[in-house]
């Protein structure tokens, strides 16, 4: 794999749920070079951050592209092997849904606080902010089948409920994030999510 990526934040205030501003540009090629027969992938993503419509609110946008090249072909256009995987997949589905042919995918998340318990128990756990994050994916990708090669689309929306706590003593800027999601995608039924982020 190469890849080349540059990043620039501002630094978020302490009841900003994110950073004001800022950008993340990367773009890559993965290629196996013990089997030709493996397509190489190109690839590209950016993702841009900008204040909400209120205080302290985030809302950001992200694009990705990615496509196959070379490798071997099946006469109906199907590749061998080829790569499954991205950095932008719509919430709800997995690397297996997709096909890397033309793959175009894009989402927007806006984030706000709900608000601020700022209590707990002294030197255990400290409850700092339960904020929402309300999303939204769509993906784009060429699929080969019978009748050649055909576009699918799939999207999905929903939303995040994130939990920032500090645990053991652990210093203000050394928060803990809870998160359960709850996503419904174009296809099949609704996906939930819970996720655990630490600080290191």
């Amino acid at each position: 794999s190469l890849g080349i990526g540059f990043s620039d934040v501002v630094r978020a205030a302490y009841r900003d749920v994110g950073t004001p501003w800022g950008y993340t540009l990367w773009a890559g090629y993965d290629l196996n070079p013990e089997n030709r027969n493996f397509s190489d992938l190109v690839s590209a993503y950016a993702r841009i951050y900008t204040p909400g419509f209120f205080r302290h609110n985030s809302l950001s946008v992200a694009a990705a592209y990615q496509t196959s090249v070379g490798g071997y072909r099946f006469p109906s256009g199907l590749r061998f092997l080829g790569y499954k995987s991205t950095r932008l997949l719509p919430r709800g589905f997995s690397s297996s849904d997709i096909s890397s042919n033309n793959y175009l995918a894009g989402s927007v998340d806006y984030q706000f606080p709900l608000c601020y318990p700022e209590g707990g128990i002294s030197g255990v756990i400290y409850f700092k902010r339960i904020r929402l994050n309300v999303g939204a994916d769509y993906a784009r990708f060429q699929e080969f089948g019978s009748r050649g090669k055909t576009w699918r689309d799939i999207y999905s929306y929903g939303g995040d409920l994130l939990l920032d706590l500090n645990i053991l003593r652990m210093s203000a800027a050394a928060t803990a994030t809870v998160k359960l999601s709850l996503y419904k995608p174009s296809e099949g039924s609704c996906w939930f999510g819970f996720g655990l982020e630490l600080p290191f």
